[in-house]
Formats: structure tokens, C-alpha cells, sequence
């Protein structure tokens, strides 16, 4: 659970800010 989404974006980017983009069902998306 680390709060960087840039090493760990595959299982904590649901808890974490949407800096890169958030994973919807295992799909990341980016905010664009």
C-alpha cells in the first residue's frame, strides 16, 4: 500500500491519486 503509483499502479491505484490514471477492471486508464 504505498501511496508512489508509480512503481506499485497495478494494485494500489484504486487507493491511490489519479497522477498516471486509474484502473477500471484491471485496465489502466489514463487521464487524458
Amino acid at each position: 500500500m504505498s501511496d508512489t503509483d508509480t512503481d506499485t499502479d497495478t494494485d494500489t491505484d484504486t487507493d491511490a491519486p489519479p497522477t498516471q490514471g486509474k484502473m477500471l477492471g484491471g485496465v489502466k486508464v489514463l487521464d487524458l
